[in-house]
């Protein structure tokens, strides 16, 4: 019977960089009996949970489900299973859906999407299956801050981080959004570590993973050092995409301005 690790985000806590981190010590976790699966490894499942997010309802339910259950087919039923993919908790907060609301939590989309991802694991390799819910969390402001960075460069907003912290309730914060997750996850070990904690630990946000697969000292010295990932911009390049995406009005046009502003004064490749 396979152990699961599943790390669903959340988005802009250091997720790139745990996955980096991952992605380079893959052969050296194998040979612990610890298989990785990223993005690339996921198949549709990779993306599914976004598509719900962005439209949930029972379609793109019915999709995430059937991505699931080809994704589990592919996994081995032994050893330690980890799975870190931020899109299996929906799109990230400050996102348009295609009804045109914004985002503005992760529950109402994480809940039922890892609901069902824990229930299939346990149909498949049986309920005794040990599961641990692994969620990298942000204090609010800087991760409001972040989100909001990360939407001004991919998107045309259009309002000031005022305006956009305003459409958040003045409760939420990803601690909160954990414990209404959890309330769906039965008999799951829920984890949550703070990217703040993170940046002083030996693996940066990585080892919220090895803290968790009890590794022997020696393969722990073995293990491979990477840099931060995603690094976001400044403020005074927040005030020049914003007065971009207020101006240039092709939307081909305003990627291209966005994407050189980024890369030629702070060397930000594009997400």
């Amino acid at each position: 019977m396979p152990k699961f690790l599943i790390h669903p985000g959340f988005h802009k806590t250091g997720t790139t960089s745990l996955q980096s981190f991952l992605n380079a010590n893959r052969q050296r976790l194998a040979q612990q009996d610890i298989s990785v699966y990223l993005g690339p490894q996921m198949g549709a499942l990779s993306l599914a949970g976004r598509r719900y997010g962005r439209n949930p309802g029972p379609m793109t339910l019915k999709k995430f489900k059937r991505s699931v259950l080809g994704f589990l087919d592919g996994v081995d039923d032994a050893g330690t299973i980890v799975v870190s993919r931020e899109s299996l908790a929906g799109r990230m907060v400050g996102d348009v859906r295609d009804d045109g609301s914004i985002v503005t939590d992760y529950a109402t989309s994480a809940a039922p999407l890892l609901w069902f991802l824990v229930k299939a694991t346990r149909n498949k390799f049986g309920e005794d299956t040990p599961i641990t819910m692994l969620f990298t969390t942000r204090g609010r402001d800087s991760f409001l801050s972040s989100a909001y960075k990360h939407n001004l460069r991919n998107r045309r907003v259009v309002e000031s981080f005022g305006e956009f912290e305003g459409r958040f309730d003045a409760k939420f914060n990803l601690v909160s959004e954990i414990e209404k997750i959890s309330e769906v996850l039965n008999n799951v070990d829920v984890v949550a570590r703070s990217l703040e904690d993170l940046t002083q630990s030996q693996f940066g946000p990585g080892s919220a993973i090895v803290d968790l697969l009890d590794l022997p000292a020696n393969v722990l010295t073995q293990l491979e050092k990477t840099p931060p990932q995603r690094v976001g911009q400044s403020k005074d390049i927040n005030a020049r995409l914003l007065d971009l995406n207020k101006s240039v009005k092709d939307d081909g046009e305003l990627l291209k301005q966005k994407r050189e502003l980024l890369l030629a004064v702070e060397g930000i490749q594009p997400d």
